[in-house]
């Protein structure tokens, strides 16, 4: 139900009312990086659409257009052409308006995300690569996070510039990478498939390069595009109407409690 974004959201709409600092009280979380499964897609970018929508007054369509295209491009780059497709139902529900987020089934629709995305394995269930998986079970333990997505993370060179991070040319055939979630994607150039895994768990999915994924991309992201240039008055309606999402009374009657207090 409360799925990312959600304490930024209600941080935002409770600012006015000050801080409270809550000295020697510390809270661990796990590193975001590690955990690019395909659920937080959906709720990333369909919660990214709403926190501007409904925060801040005379957001436009060319900026929600900016950040669905970033997002989508982003899911190709590392060949995760399912996580296109929930990209593009995000920008769906959301231009569907306030009253029909309202009424979602947030259960049914988890339970969706989960069959349409890829799913985290241990790297034995995914290759028969004898070399892969010892390199991924041998991995090292991640103590410097910093210093991890370092050595990974390295800006686009020329020659990816110029190839489009080698779409334009040959794949090297009959390799498959293994690379911890998070990396930068200029370490795909060429790479024709991947393991992508969480350095802790050292579970993961393989992504393959598709022209006909590309492709099939390439059309959500101008459906999606097209469907914001209809939606000024649905992201207004956001704004002005935003009460409705947030009030006691709402959520009372959205989990049931008003029916049980009866």
């Amino acid at each position: 139900m409360f799925i990312h974004l959600d304490d930024v959201e209600y941080g935002l709409r409770n600012c006015q009312y000050g801080f409270i600092y809550l000295n020697g009280i510390c809270v661990w979380h796990g590193v975001g990086e590690h955990k690019k499964t395909s659920i937080y897609e959906y709720y990333e970018l369909r919660n990214n659409l709403l926190l501007r929508a409904i925060h801040r007054d005379g957001a436009s369509k060319r900026k929600l257009q900016k950040v669905v295209i970033k997002r989508m491009i982003h899911s190709v780059l590392y060949y995760r052409y399912q996580d296109v497709k929930l990209n593009y139902m995000a920008v769906k529900d959301f231009c569907r308006g306030i009253e029909a987020l309202a009424q979602q089934d947030g259960e049914r629709l988890h339970q969706m995300i989960l069959e349409m995305g890829y799913h985290s394995l241990p790297v034995e269930c995914c290759t028969n690569n004898r070399k892969l998986i010892q390199y991924v079970q041998h991995f090292p333990k991640v103590t410097n996070e910093y210093q991890l997505y370092q050595k990974w993370n390295t800006k686009f060179g020329l020659r990816e510039k110029l190839t489009f991070n080698g779409w334009i040319i040959p794949s090297r055939s009959g390799i498959i990478s293994a690379l911890p979630f998070g990396v930068a994607a200029n370490r795909l150039y060429r790479v024709k498939k991947v393991f992508f895994f969480d350095p802790e768990t050292k579970k993961g999915f393989i992504t393959r390069k598709s022209y006909l994924g590309l492709f099939k991309s390439l059309m959500y992201m101008i459906r999606a595009v097209l469907q914001l240039e209809q939606s000024q008055k649905v992201i207004d309606e956001y704004c002005s109407r935003k009460a409705i999402l947030t009030s006691e009374k709402f959520w009372k009657r959205y989990l049931g409690e008003e029916e049980c207090q009866s």
